[in-house]
């Protein structure tokens, strides 16, 4: 009886230290398992953000030139300053010219005079009765009479000249941008006097951004404009134009969990903003940020977190396995079809659900099939 008393005790001593045992090398192998952190997808709508900046210029900017070679005899205003439709500019020197007016007056006087001997000449060859004579006076006489229209139309020519080009004047109300001569300067003809800008018809400056997030506005689209500078911080601004831009390579491979393949060259819009407002002058910087919901929904995950496998793309995901000794963590592989991709993370339309733990961060490399232990 005694015998049989120590055998049931030593088998029961057995199995406990069995069991001692599995658990503690259960626990050592736990602890030599590469530790991941874990997360979860995200139930959200994703934006993209259209953003540029660029220098304001006048959206109607004009070089006023000079019609003469006269010198700048007084300049009527200062750069910056407002100046409205029919106002003076600049005052020419037209001294020169008035000289040869003046030149040309005394000629078609003196032809005046040579006029009446030609006259005298006709009458005088009338009373001589001399055909020849008269043949020629009357000659005389009609000359004269193209030299005096051509004389007339040269006068007037100069005296509208002189009317018209002796003072520069706004030919709408706009702002003095800068000046290209001084005062006692001569301006060749054909040279700017001095430039303006039309605030009225506001203020333009350009951006490049990719098409796919330039499809997502619309020409005439209000904006925010934010701006730098002494004037307002903020304006008004509407989309005037999406053209063409400039392509470029694909985005550098990113690193950490993804490692993507080089994309080919990226069609970019050049994306152009009209700007409109009280105290703007041109030069100054602004900037938009405009945010716009993508048409696609589904679960989103971080981009860090894909990998790629050729042409596929995965994740790495934790499925728990439950047992009488406790449960463990395995790593699985999960394809993945994509969607849209923002900066704030990637669509995922199929291969993942809401409760799936992404595998974040690891403390060794790990492949499917692995335990690992979730922290």
């Amino acid at each position: 009886m005694r015998h049989k008393r120590l055998f049931g005790t030593i088998f029961v001593l057995f199995f406990i230290a069995l069991a001692v045992l599995t658990l503690f090398s259960n626990t050592i192998e736990s602890a030599m398992l590469a530790k991941v952190t874990t997360e979860k997808p995200a139930k959200k709508s994703l934006s993209r953000i259209v953003s540029g900046s660029g220098t304001l210029a006048p959206r109607k900017q004009t070089d006023l030139l000079s019609e003469s070679s006269w010198k700048i005899k007084t300049q009527h205003v200062g750069k910056n300053d407002r100046v409205h439709k029919g106002d003076p500019l600049v005052t020419f020197d037209t001294s020169e010219a008035e000289r040869q007016l003046r030149d040309e007056e005394a000629r078609f006087a003196k032809m005046a005079l040579s006029r009446e001997a030609l006259q005298e000449a006709y009458i005088a060859a009338q009373k001589a009765d001399n055909p020849e004579a008269i043949r020629k006076a009357k000659r005389d006489l009609k000359s004269d009479r193209l030299d005096t229209e051509i004389a007339q139309r040269k006068l007037d020519g100069l005296r509208s000249e002189l009317n018209e080009k002796r003072t520069l004047v706004a030919p709408f109300d706009a702002a003095v941008a800068e000046l290209k001569g001084s005062e006692g300067a001569n301006v060749p003809s054909g040279q700017a006097v001095l430039t303006l800008i039309s605030s009225d018809e506001g203020y333009l400056f350009s951006f490049v951004a990719d098409a796919e997030a330039a499809a997502l506005l619309s020409v005439n689209e209000p904006v925010l404009v934010a701006l730098t500078g002494d004037g307002p911080k903020s304006a008004e601004g509407l989309v005037e134009e999406i053209k063409d831009g400039p392509s470029r390579g694909g985005d550098s491979p990113v690193s950490g969990a993804t490692k993507q393949d080089d994309k080919p060259a990226r069609a970019q819009k050049t994306i152009v903003v009209r700007v409109s407002g009280d105290g703007l002058k041109g030069g100054e910087q602004a900037s938009v940020k405009i945010s716009k919901p993508v048409k696609q929904q589904g679960l989103v995950i971080r981009k860090e977190l894909l990998r790629t496998d050729g042409t596929d793309r995965y994740v790495f995901v934790v499925r728990e396995r439950k047992s009488s000794l406790g449960n463990a963590y395995y790593v699985q592989k999960a394809k993945l079809t994509i969607g849209e991709e923002t900066e704030e993370g990637v669509i995922v339309l199929s291969g993942l659900a809401a409760n799936d733990e992404i595998i974040a961060e690891t403390s060794a490399p790990v492949k499917e099939g692995n335990r690992v232990r979730v922290l």
